[in-house]
């Protein structure tokens, strides 16, 4: 990631470490997934940066940490827009929350994305979503 830029974007998108208390190997594949080089402060930061005044900045959180970030946010002055909770299965509770973010105060639009059936297979919506992905 980068804190400094003379640029400003309309649109930033980032699936952030979070691990926070978990064993630490050394390693470039744990960097990627724990919150120890990047923790929410500094990425609020440097969105708070480069993200320009009408932007739209999305990311992904687990949910109880979703609202931690969702607190930060509103207090550099971003507020959230939209939230998607993400379900393994439906019957379940969402692990994961992925949220957009902008500068300007607005009711929250609210949806949900359930990943596999109750036969373990994915859903129909997920294979939609994510067909441009696979062969």
């Amino acid at each position: 990631y980068t804190s400094t830029s003379r640029d400003l974007f309309d649109l930033i998108v980032s699936n952030p470490p979070f691990y926070q208390d978990h064993f630490q190997p050394d390693g470039h594949n744990n960097i990627a997934i724990h919150a120890t080089e990047l923790v929410q402060e500094d990425l609020l930061r440097c969105v708070t940066q480069l993200l320009k005044p009408a932007g739209i900045f999305w990311v992904t959180y687990p949910r109880y940490q979703f609202d931690q970030f969702r607190n930060k946010a509103e207090g550099d002055g971003l507020f959230a827009s939209e939230k998607i909770d993400v379900f393994n299965k439906d019957e379940t509770e969402p692990f994961r929350v992925i949220g957009a973010f902008s500068r300007r105060q607005s009711e929250i639009k609210t949806s949900k994305i359930v990943i596999r059936n109750e036969n373990n297979e994915y859903t129909e919506s997920i294979k939609s979503l994510t067909k441009d992905y696979y062969l």
